[in-house]
């Protein structure tokens, strides 16, 4: 008889889960319950985010190799869907790219200035705010000819010859004397200059 009601038990849960109204009745009911649960049970509720905080970080360190990949995957999908937009509409993307980089400049030109130092394989650690307060120190003038107009990041050790992309080996310089100075020195730009 216990087999013939179990039997019976298991075709009523069979037919009631083919039934939505009584999935989202349980699954509401499962839900308050548990909430129930953590409003008046301090204790569960603690080992409760203690248990899944732990059994996330044990999951997260035996999947890795799964996580990565995924990211991996994700970011080749959003790449390509980036550039499928951009190859759609190269006037707009360019036209938005350009007005961005009117709008602010810095980080743009930032993160080419850290680019080109990293492919010269030179040390890059030089950040804006250590950029600006150069700046200030030098009341925003080329440091060669006092000039306050279109000024740009001189480094005083070019990166072409060994030097880095630090806060002690930048200076602020008009494109004029920038452009003058080229891959030389200080010390050479300026016999040069006298």
């Amino acid at each position: 008889m216990k087999r013939d009601q179990r039997q019976y038990m298991r075709e009523w849960y069979r037919r009631k889960r083919l039934d939505p109204a009584w999935v989202e009745k349980e699954r509401i009911r499962g839900r308050n319950k548990m909430r129930y649960r953590r409003a008046n049970d301090p204790a569960f509720a603690a080992q409760e985010r203690v248990g899944k905080s732990q059994r996330m970080k044990n999951w997260r360190a035996a999947n890795l190799e799964r996580i990565q990949q995924k990211d991996r995957e994700r970011s080749v999908q959003q790449n390509a869907a980036r550039n499928t937009r951009r190859a759609a509409n190269p006037e707009k993307i360019r036209a938005i790219d350009r007005q961005r980089y009117q709008d602010n400049p810095e980080p743009m030109l930032t993160r080419n200035r850290a680019r080109r130092a990293r492919l010269a394989n030179a040390l890059c650690t030089l950040t804006v705010e250590q950029w600006e307060a150069i700046l200030e120190l030098a009341d925003r003038q080329c440091i060669y000819c006092g000039a306050s107009v279109d000024i740009t990041m001189d480094h005083l050790i070019p990166l072409a010859r060994g030097g880095s992309h630090t806060a002690d080996n930048v200076a602020p310089a008009c494109r004029s004397c920038n452009s003058s100075k080229g891959i030389k020195t200080v010390v050479e730009f300026m016999e040069e200059a006298s």
